[in-house]
């Protein structure tokens, strides 16, 4: 399942932002699967597959056109085996917004290194006051020390925020696991807010061989899907011998109930 959405604000198209948003007439961003929803399934028993997609930067008037492509198996070698869906939708995002542009999708997987700066940074509209004390940034809860924000101007050097300004906040030594990062604008009569979850996973690396060799062992992050490839020929190429394994903590680990003489593995993180 791929998207495209059609708008009347050619800021926000992907080749303004360098961003995978879907946004333009020339591109099409693949949508993500997910566990279906009971409710929804209830109502299309035949229609067991479920994708989602996020409509960022939405202008705050006029209409837009959502396109939705569904291919198959077969599309890549016969093109015009696909289905477009279209719905026509009004756009009206608030006049004032905040939007953490970075990073960019709930989601997202940070790799952890020593001494890793993250930068967080949100688009905000240029009427909102650039004054450090009418903003917050919450990470897991905790106010983050305001002395320490910096902005950008309109167009400051900076491709995720076309016509917004930009606050930015340098992420110190990310904890490893899931991440919740708050960035609102408290000078107004409503909070202006907006929320991210990120994974910070260590380097993937395995670390050990347990059980006679059969046991897989590496470095994991909880809620990250991994998958584990072998080969007994290095001259052959790898194939995957484990359904999706999710991390369950910093380590995670697979037993291969078909041993060989000599064999290699390999583990490769899913999206």
């Amino acid at each position: 399942v791929d998207f495209q959405i059609q708008d009347s604000d050619p800021n926000n198209d992907d080749s303004a932002t360098g961003k995978a948003n879907g946004n333009g007439t020339n591109v099409f961003v693949a949508a993500t699967a997910v566990s279906p929803n009971s409710g929804i399934s209830a109502s299309y028993p035949n229609y067991p597959q479920e994708f989602r997609f996020v409509y960022t930067n939405v202008p705050t008037s006029g209409s837009a056109q959502i396109i939705v492509r569904l291919k198959e198996f077969a599309t890549a070698a016969y093109t015009n085996r696909v289905t477009l869906l279209t719905n026509i939708v009004n756009t009206l995002a608030p006049a004032q917004i905040v939007s953490i542009a970075s990073p960019a999708t709930n989601g997202t997987v940070l790799t952890y290194s020593s001494n890793t700066v993250y930068l967080v940074q949100a688009c905000f509209s240029s009427t909102l006051t650039a004054n450090k004390t009418n903003f917050n940034v919450f990470i897991n809860g905790v106010l983050q020390p305001q002395a320490n924000y910096f902005f950008q101007p309109v167009g400051g050097n900076n491709a995720y925020c076309p016509g917004f300004r930009t606050i930015q906040y340098n992420w110190n030594n990310p904890p490893l696991g899931t991440n919740t990062i708050v960035i609102s604008y408290t000078n107004a009569p409503t909070a202006i807010t907006d929320t991210r979850a990120v994974t910070v996973a260590p380097p993937l690396r395995i670390s050990g061989l347990d059980n006679n060799n059969q046991q897989v062992v590496w470095d994991s992050a909880p809620g990250i899907n991994y998958q584990v490839y072998a080969t007994t020929n290095l001259a052959e190429p790898f194939l995957p011998i484990s359904d999706p394994v999710q991390g369950t903590g910093s380590s995670t680990f697979f037993y291969d109930p078909n041993p060989a003489p000599q064999k290699f593995y390999q583990v490769i993180q899913l999206p």
